[in-house]
Parts: structure tokens; C-alpha cells; sequence
């Protein structure tokens, strides 16, 4: 599946969430994220430009392939195939057995809203401002969606979680 995405930085949480809701859109939760990536030892994965994560999401468990990133217009562009799984750590041991390792462990709460096709997502490190990131189906929608939140796309950025963590001074490898 195609994931078409742009974030915005250094947001204040609660004027953007009353702007999301002004909007139109439902909340749909707040959840604990533990995201691990995992790679050879060689880093071919990584060298590719592409990433191999098993995510925790409260207690719900996901393993997610992101081939790499093109840009188009101001927009990240990634073909993304990901799946539920049963067992957080049966999974990880599978990987290990496979010779990969997680090379980078992060945790961070989302607060997601969703309006249409497009999903709002405030995700916070605890290092980092908190930030927005918006994914939808298409440019139309995304740029509607920036819009209603009063931005243009020269507020947005089409970094990735670790380029944005790299933007503020942390090694995001730990």
C-alpha cells in the first residue's frame, strides 16, 4: 500500500488537536508506541533506504516493510506492507533466528485523529517538541488537510521519524 505523508514540527499540541477537531475530525485514540527496527548485520536493509519494524502499539502487535521513499511535490512518497501479528516477542525471535537485530528501539505516545481519508497524528518523543504528521490517500487530500489547519506546505517537512530526531540533536540509533 502507498503511504503518502508530510510532518509538521515543533507544534503546541493542544492548539493543534482543537484545530484537528474544529476540523471535522474523530479522535480515534492515544496510544504507546514501541517501534524496534531491525536490519542485518551488513545493513543491507538500511542501505537500501528501507526499513524493517516490529511496532507495539498498546497490545497490539505489527510487522511493517517501508520500501524506499521517492518525493513528489513536496509529499514522501513509500510503498508500505505491513501486518498484524499474534506475538510481539515470537515474532522478534523469529527475526533473530533469521540473523537480524534490532539496531534502534524507540517509544513514543500518538494521539491519531482521522477525517476522510486522511489520518492527523501527533506523535511525541520524550526529547523533542511534539510534531504532526498527516497521511492520506492522495495530494489533494493531503493539502486539503493542511490547509484546514491553517498551514501551507512550506510548513511541512518530508523527514522521516529518524531524520526529524537527527533535526534535533538526538542519535536516533538508541
Amino acid at each position: 500500500m502507498q503511504e503518502i505523508e508530510v510532518k509538521i514540527l515543533g507544534i503546541d499540541k493542544e492548539k493543534i488537536i482543537q484545530k484537528i477537531l474544529h476540523s471535522g475530525a474523530e479522535f480515534v485514540g492515544e496510544f504507546n508506541i514501541h517501534d524496534k527496527q531491525f536490519d542485518y548485520s551488513d545493513k543491507r536493509i538500511r542501505n537500501s533506504d528501507e526499513l524493517l519494524r516490529l511496532r507495539l502499539t498498546n497490545d497490539n502487535a505489527r510487522l511493517t516493510y517501508k520500501e524506499q521513499k521517492r518525493f513528489w511535490n513536496g509529499l514522501r512518497i513509500s510503498e508500505e506492507i505491513e501486518t498484524d501479528v499474534a506475538d510481539y516477542k515470537v515474532v522478534e525471535a523469529i527475526l533473530n533466528k533469521l540473523g537480524l537485530s534490532a539496531y534502534c528501539s524507540r517509544k513514543k505516545i500518538r494521539t491519531s485523529f482521522k477525517k476522510g481519508n486522511v489520518k492527523f497524528e501527533i506523535d511525541e518523543y520524550t526529547s523533542i517538541p511534539p510534531y504532526l504528521e498527516i497521511e492520506g490517500k492522495n495530494k489533494k487530500d493531503i493539502l486539503h488537510a493542511v490547509n484546514l489547519l491553517r498551514y501551507t506546505m512550506d510548513d511541512t517537512t518530508v523527514m522521516t521519524a529518524t531524520e526529524v530526531l537527527r533535526h534535533y540533536g538526538i542519535d536516533p540509533f538508541i
